[in-house]
């Protein structure tokens, strides 16, 4: 049982260059012994944690950035928290066609255009004065000029520094004076009469120093003054970059993310003032570190990136990113796991040309939210022009200087009964459920918090919440990551990492600290399933180890009452699971078998306090004999347990939350995402307009991500 951890990927076209197409990367896993038999696609167990070791990003870090001390910032947080705006793009004239520049299998060099309303490719005839290169960056401005910029020949041996005007409507084209630094996979922009060259893959100096990257990834930015007909060498980047993004906002020009060299790709971004000539750091990031996305303006402030390649390889992701709150909200994902795809806008429509395995056309109808395979019989070319450059034109970001206030976005009042249901890492997505007002919500995800699957999730007295460890999708990443939610500003802050890295544990608020207790880590059940606890001090942002449990158990139960913590059931490893309870005394660090055992060993039940006495309310979870759908009634002082009612289907490890007293929204389940109980009528609720506009929500998130499921154990609630 265990996973195989794939190595950090190189640049995508080293890729390709390589093996003719990106391929994906085979990770094998096996399922673990406990809440398997129906679920077999959750809880998926990395045998070991990866190595880590030059080259190989598999600790999943960004790279490392240079001090802020000197850094300005950007005063993006001018206005209030907005729901994700859909618009319809402002397209084109619709005779703008897409243009692709390269060199074939063959060695022949060729241009393709692609006309969107026939929807096919035709070639066109080569100046003879136009040298083409693979993996060069064009500029589109018009039918009668488009830039070409640098490039490298098929096996990246010979690079370029040299720079065209291309006409395609007479055919012809101008030879610019060459640039200092030969570059291929750089980034182009056309802004204010000049036209920017920006990082990429050279040669600008020899490797001499330990820390500088082998391949070459460059700092240097240069521009053409388009009227002087001059280059100028510009201040360098900070960060080394190829295969990143840019736009041009607020008349700076901004390059996000990007290959920075040695297996690692990176969230930041950095922008340059074209007066004084030099970058700057902005304290916002990415929500993803990826390197050749796609990426469009769906209105102002905003940006959408869509596929590129992560640590793991090439993403379906597709991602709404909010310039001035650093927040973003994940779209549906493409069809097709995409890098060196390529993008052109053709009226209300994102078309996406190849970058995955299949070479497919697919379009993105932003208004729906939705992918449409394009039939195509020109998979040949497409497979050809993999590492072409194409015509993409200066992504000019416009900016809205008055604050949206929508008429729905209230601000969080202790007041209303609320929950927040948190997505993972496959389907990001953070929604408020409202049960005072009725209403369901989608919020947009600051950038910096990270969300995973089986993630610990609680809420604090002061109408924040914590979110904890957690296991990404692939399983060969198990977070020991921390954050504070705070949803009434819409932010996220890091605080410091837990001692442990674990899932499907448990997340206890008692008093001034946050409980985190047992769960899994890397390895087989004998070493996976933990007895380690450890608690958070929200005063002090420090976590301390306490005392073990005495026995390790995951995917348990836990509540406090009068200064004690319970801890109930829970699997203990080779398809068995726990019956006894465990107290812990804070006073005494210490953790005792306490005198009453549950009547079923059970894990992964849904707990809702019946009293302060000691009851409470079992919903649910895993027996030997797999997933049941009672409901227990259990005293924890006297040891009676009876049955009480049935949920409409068995299930396990769904969250709870009691939104009036003793009445139970649980999310979770195979056939019924969400159910209503009534643990005092001991009967179902019946499902109301407020319900089923919860389950439609979750819907539309569940079709965000590939394939769609209605398994949603992983996801959190609080």
């Amino acid at each position: 049982m265990g996973c195989t951890n794939s190595k950090g990927q190189k640049n995508a076209v080293a890729q390709v260059i390589e093996k003719n197409q990106a391929k994906n990367l085979e990770s094998s896993s096996a399922n673990p012994q406990n809440l398997e038999q129906q679920n077999p696609d959750h809880l998926t167990e990395p045998s070991k944690k990866p190595e880590l070791s030059n080259g190989s990003l598999q600790n999943l870090k960004d790279a490392a950035a240079p001090s802020l001390a000197n850094s300005k910032v950007l005063s993006h947080r001018e206005g209030s928290f907005r729901n994700p705006t859909r618009i319809n793009l402002t397209a084109p004239p619709e005779d703008t066609c897409c243009y692709f520049f390269g060199i074939d299998s063959e060695n022949n060099k060729k241009i393709f255009k692609y006309n969107p309303k026939k929807e096919s490719f035709s070639p066109l005839e080569v100046p003879a004065n136009l040298e083409i290169f693979n993996m060069s960056s064009c500029v589109y401005i018009s039918e009668t000029c488009i830039y070409l910029t640098g490039g490298t020949d098929a096996q990246a041996t010979k690079l370029s520094n040299k720079a065209f005007v291309y006409n395609p409507t007479s055919g012809t084209a101008e030879s610019l004076p060459p640039f200092s630094i030969e570059r291929y996979a750089h980034q182009a922009v056309y802004f204010d009469n000049h036209l920017y060259v920006i990082g990429g893959l050279g040669t600008d100096k020899p490797v001499t120093e330990t820390n500088e990257d082998p391949e070459n990834v460059l700092k240097s930015v240069e521009r053409y003054d388009v009227k002087a007909k001059t280059w100028e060498a510009l201040g360098n980047l900070n960060f080394r970059r190829s295969l990143a993004l840019v736009i041009v906002y607020q008349a700076w020009i901004y390059v996000l993310g990007g290959y920075v060299g040695h297996t690692k790709r990176t969230r930041t971004i950095e922008r340059l003032d074209p007066q004084t000539k030099q970058w700057e750091i902005i304290y916002f990031k990415l929500p993803y570190s990826l390197e050749a996305s796609f990426i469009f303006c769906p209105a102002p402030d905003q940006v959408q990136i869509v596929g590129g390649q992560d640590v793991s390889g090439p993403v379906d992701k597709n991602y709404v990113y909010y310039l001035k709150e650093d927040n973003y909200v994940s779209r549906k994902a493409m069809n097709h796991e995409r890098v060196l795809h390529k993008g052109f806008l053709y009226k209300d429509k994102i078309i996406v040309f190849g970058g995955d395995t299949d070479d497919t056309i697919e379009e993105y109808h932003v208004s729906e939210d939705e992918w449409i395979k394009q039939p195509s019989a020109d998979r040949a070319i497409l497979n050809e022009i993999k590492l072409f450059s194409y015509s993409s034109p200066t992504l000019l970001v416009p900016h809205q200087t008055e604050a949206v206030v929508e008429e729905d976005s209230s601000p969080v009042d202790r007041k209303s009964k609320k929950c927040f249901i948190f997505g993972d890492d496959e389907i990001s997505f953070i929604l408020e459920v409202n049960f005072t007002k009725s209403f369901v919500k989608e919020r947009t995800i600051p950038s910096n918090l990270k969300l995973f699957g089986y993630q610990g999730i609680a809420a604090l007295n002061n109408g924040t919440y914590i979110l904890c460890g957690g296991i990404n999708k692939a399983s060969n990443n198990i977070s020991s990551k921390c954050y504070l939610y705070n949803p009434q500003n819409n932010t996220a802050r890091k605080i410091q990492k837990c001692h442990k890295p674990r899932y499907t544990f448990n997340l206890i608020v008692m008093g001034e600290y946050v409980y985190a207790l047992g769960g899994r880590t890397w390895g087989e059940d004998n070493q996976a399933i933990l007895n380690s606890c450890e608690r958070y001090n929200i005063l002090t942002n420090t976590w301390e180890q306490i005392a073990n449990l005495k026995y390790p158990r995951c995917s348990a139960m836990a509540f406090h009452l009068k200064n004690r913590i319970y801890m109930l059931g829970g699997y203990k490893g080779e398809s068995e699971r726990w019956a006894g309870i465990e107290i812990y005394y804070p006073e005494k660090n210490v953790w005792d078998n306490w005198k009453i055992e549950l009547k079923v060993a059970l894990e992964g039940s849904s707990l809702v306090m019946a009293n302060r006495r000691g009851g409470i309310f079992l919903l649910g979870g895993r027996t030997d004999d797999g997933d049941t759908d009672k409901i227990w009634d259990f005293d924890v002082e006297q040891g009676d347990m009876w049955e009480v009612g049935n949920l409409k289907e068995p299930k396990s490890l769904s969250k709870v939350f009691e939104f009036q007293e003793r009445k139970a929204f649980i999310l979770g389940g195979e056939k019924q995402m969400t159910e209503f109980f009534d643990l005092t009528e001991s009967k179902a609720i019946q499902e109301t307009e407020f319900s089923n506009q919860i389950n439609e929500n979750l819907r539309l998130m569940l079709l965000k991500g590939r394939p769609n499921t209605t398994k949603i154990i992983r996801f959190g609630l609080a």
